[in-house]
């Protein structure tokens, strides 16, 4: 019994020191695992100081390479300003060594001005101001001074005969009619472009253009411009309808010759002329203006919504708002009331571009205000108001038009490269696809791609008949024409019509008559001696029998009529 008890309470003293033990490892394990923890917190802090450091360390690099960089740069922009300093320090001799002799021994007269040794002939005076007229789209009055100021600067100013200005509009009227005079059938196919425009008063202008069926074989890839067509057949007409026209084409394509293909835009006149016309030559085709027919197409689809009238409206008032501030250089385009749809892919692009700035207004704000506080810096812009509308009211301003803006120019956008594509490369058989495919771009429910799309079979189907016919003619010449493109845009008439409203508002006293007859010049390329054998060998007596067929009663003359019988009534 005994033996039992010591056993027992050794036992127990045993167990005792083992949870005794037990306790002491694990208090040693927890404080060992507190200084762990806290070393490893010490060991983040350092890894964050020690990327900080880094960071810092690499931007520093970064700016000394930079630094360097530009060190680098501005020693070569030293040597070279320094090496151009040095060239023109010698092209300043020089010229101080040609002006020196020049005044010691002054060019004559024939030299400076003709670049030939013939002198100044009444002829060559005569060219001059017709190309003055034509080239430089300059007054009657201009032209006179023109040449007093250029006879005064080489010192003969009173030993050359200067002509009146108002002979000036009688050469140009000679040498224009004896182009309309001299126009001739060509040996090879052609295409007849028509279009009316230029109302003045009640006088309006029919313009009728040729151009070589190989423009596109001779120069790919290029729109027609002024200098590829020549000008067949003009008249003046106080009212044209379709009989009219017919009886002007048959007239003028007696003389010229018929073409293979007439382009014109979509006016009713031009269309009804040109049915009447076509029933006599069944064989010539008809196109259409692709750039009045997107025009339109856009016109069709947009006029009638609600969204867009407010959007044109939204458009004008924040131009009138943004004219006469100092954010005025950003305002949208006007809005035409004639033809608007011909040009809206401008407010398009404009709504696009304002777009972009103001989204990015972090990056593009500051540069706006900087550009428009420029004019505020200097004493030149103390007459400018100061803006009334900010970037910030622009912005909230376009938001009220963003889904209609967004439509408008991705629609603007297609038909922009669709017209882009047809005017440059014409139409045929290869080009037709390549459009077709830049039309697929539009949504397929999209009634302009519908409308573009029938448009563009209509036309590829004549086009194909007519390069058919060309196929199987008798010379082999006009047979490698079988399958050059055709033109399908009027614009090259437009570009003739901003010229001819240039020269009628510079020139607003003289008969419209006398100035129509040089439009003609303002289409292909003269030499100086082509224009002097027009204007010798045209008469005045054919220019007034000219005006009395085609223009009767003008301006000048109803108000001279007018005064001539308040003179009578008064006496």
């Amino acid at each position: 019994m005994p033996n039992q008890k010591k056993t027992r309470t050794s036992n127990k003293n045993k167990k005792k020191k083992k949870l005794f033990r037990a306790k002491r490892l694990q208090e040693k394990s927890d404080k060992w695992k507190r200084k762990a923890k806290k070393y490893r917190t010490r060991a983040e802090q350092l890894h964050v100081k020690i990327n900080r450091k880094n960071k810092k360390l690499k931007q520093i690099l970064t700016e000394k390479e930079d630094l360097n960089q530009k060190l680098e740069e501005s020693e070569s922009g030293k040597k070279n300003t320094e090496k151009k300093i040095l060239e023109l320090e010698a092209e300043i001799k020089r010229l101080h060594q040609q002006l020196q002799s020049l005044s010691s021994d002054p060019l004559p007269i024939s030299t400076t001005l003709t670049h030939s040794a013939a002198p100044l002939t009444k002829d060559w005076v005569r060219c001059f101001c017709a190309f003055l007229f034509i080239k430089a789209m300059l007054s009657g009055r201009s032209i006179i001074q023109t040449i007093q100021c250029l006879l005064r600067m080489n010192g003969i100013a009173g030993n050359i005969w200067i002509p009146h200005f108002t002979s000036i509009f009688n050469w140009v009227a000679r040498a224009g009619l004896g182009v309309l005079k001299q126009v001739q059938e060509l040996c090879e196919p052609w295409v007849a472009i028509l279009d009316t425009s230029i109302t003045q008063g009640e006088n309006k202008v029919l313009f009728i253009l040729r151009v070589k069926l190989s423009h596109y074989l001779c120069h790919p890839g290029k729109a027609l411009a002024l200098k590829d067509v020549s000008c067949i057949g003009m008249s003046i007409e106080s009212s044209l309808n379709g009989e009219i026209v017919a009886q002007r084409l048959e007239d003028v394509f007696a003389q010229a010759g018929n073409p293979i293909a007439i382009l014109k835009d979509g006016g009713s006149d031009l269309k009804r002329g040109t049915e009447i016309w076509k029933e006599n030559h069944p064989d010539v085709i008809v196109l259409e203006d692709v750039g009045h027919r997107a025009a339109n197409a856009m016109k069709r689809k947009y006029q009638k919504q609600k969204r867009f009238r407010f959007f044109l409206r939204k458009m004008c008032s924040l131009r009138a708002r943004l004219c006469q501030t100092r954010l005025s250089f950003i305002r949208p385009a006007p809005i035409r009331t004639k033809g608007r749809f011909q040009s809206i892919s401008r407010l398009a692009k404009w709504s696009k571009k304002m777009k972009q700035i103001l989204d990015n207004s972090h990056r593009h704000s500051s540069l706006l205000e900087k550009i428009s506080k420029k004019d505020a810096d200097t004493k030149r812009a103390s007459t400018t108001k100061t803006a009334s509308i900010t970037l910030e009211d622009l912005k909230q301003e376009l938001a009220t038009v963003q889904p209609i803006s967004t439509q408008l120019v991705e629609d603007c956008e297609v038909i922009d490269a669709f017209l882009k594509f047809l005017k440059e490369e014409g139409l045929n058989s290869e080009t037709a696809p390549k459009a077709l495919e830049i039309l697929q771009q539009l949504p397929k429910n999209s009634s302009i791609r519908e409308e573009l799309t029938s448009w563009l079979g209509r036309q590829l189907s004549q086009v194909v008949h007519l390069h058919l016919q060309l196929k199987n003619h008798v010379n082999p010449n006009i047979r490698k024409l079988a399958a050059v493109p055709l033109p399908v845009s009027t614009d090259v008439i437009e570009s003739l019509m901003g010229k001819v409203k240039t020269l009628l508002a510079r020139n607003p006293i003289p008969e419209f008559t006398k100035i129509a007859l040089g439009f003609p010049l303002l289409c292909g390329e003269f030499s100086e001696e082509m224009l002097l054998e027009k204007i010798l060998t045209t008469f005045q007596n054919e220019i007034i029998k000219w005006q009395m067929d085609h223009c009767q009663n003008t301006h000048r003359r109803k108000n001279k009529q007018l005064t001539e019988l308040l003179n009578l009534n008064s006496g």
